[in-house]
């Protein structure tokens, strides 16, 4: 019986992804590693992106299964095969406690470090670049 060897994208080869290069959320999946290593997946929301060295996965507005995902190969399966990674709960400033409710966090956020008047900060807000930010924050709150 003639042994016939595995396609170049099938045979198992070792690699590091150390997340080096910084991307924007939504660019990820596609982009290679340092080392070479196509990173695949599903990015439905466009919420994968890599800062300061690490993948970050922010939280779906839809959580469900198949919206968001990395993965490396494809791999054939052989005795000894492994994958490894290091996994942080997020940013040291994530927020671990109970979220307050929507309607205390919009007051907050409405008034603000309290230095100008609500209405003048809806003004310089409606001008500003972060809106779609904070409509995805607005809706990640009501979900929450």
């Amino acid at each position: 019986m003639q042994q016939l060897n595995p396609p170049e994208n099938l045979v198992n080869k070792s690699f590091t992804d150390s997340f080096s290069d910084n991307c924007c959320a939504g660019k990820t999946i596609g982009t290679k590693s340092s080392s070479g290593a196509v990173r695949k997946g599903i990015d439905v929301e466009k919420l994968i992106g890599i800062d300061n060295g690490a993948l970050r996965l922010q939280p779906l507005l839809k959580p469900a299964w198949g919206r968001q995902g990395i993965a490396y190969g494809p791999y054939t399966r052989t005795n000894g095969l492994a994958f490894g990674v290091f996994l942080s709960n997020g940013h040291n400033t994530s927020q671990t406690e109970r979220i307050e409710p929507l309607t205390e966090r919009l007051h907050r956020w409405m008034i603000g470090p309290e230095t100008d008047k609500p209405a003048k900060r809806l003004l310089r807000w409606t001008s500003s670049q972060g809106k779609s930010r904070m409509l995805r924050k607005l809706l990640w709150w009501i979900r929450s």
